[in-house]
């Protein structure tokens, strides 16, 4: 399986009614946690706990420009 983050939304007008959208897909081995965001900047950070290769990582909101902080 693969790990992905997701936006969610929800259509207020509608009370059954929400979309999802995956804006990051990482590897079976990635486990993405504790997120951040920092709407200002148009960035969300979070942590990897890939048991091999654990990272901070960061990318805009939108899940261009995904990068390994630390």
């Amino acid at each position: 399986t693969t790990s992905t983050i997701t936006r969610h939304t929800v259509d207020q007008s509608r009370s059954v009614a929400y979309n999802r959208n995956i804006v990051v897909t990482m590897s079976g081995e990635d486990h993405p946690r504790a997120f951040v965001l920092d709407e200002c900047q148009d960035l969300m950070f979070w942590t990897n706990w890939n048991e091999q290769a654990p990272s901070i990582m960061r990318a805009s909101l939108n899940g261009a420009n995904v990068l390994v902080i630390i």
